[in-house]
């Protein structure tokens, strides 16, 4: 577990330094969404967002394309 965490804080290091404005917006929501995931307050925010706002669609693209994103620049 400790592999991931060290493996994600090396690759913001990377990313936060490009400074691409286009992926630090996507890089922030999958981030916002890979902390919650590990907690229960994920589906308690999920189930507000989707229930009471309607955005579950708009979320679970950016999560998606911000996650696809981390995982193509992750080294091999």
């Amino acid at each position: 577990m400790f592999k991931i965490y060290r493996k994600v804080s090396e690759f913001l290091a990377r990313f936060l330094t490009v400074g691409h404005p286009l992926r630090i917006p996507a890089l922030l929501i999958s981030l916002l969404f890979f902390c919650l995931a590990a907690t229960w307050t994920f589906w308690a925010t999920w189930g507000v967002l989707s229930g009471v706002l309607g955005l579950s669609n708009v979320i679970g693209i950016s999560a998606g394309v911000g996650m696809n994103i981390a995982v193509l620049k992750l080294p091999a």
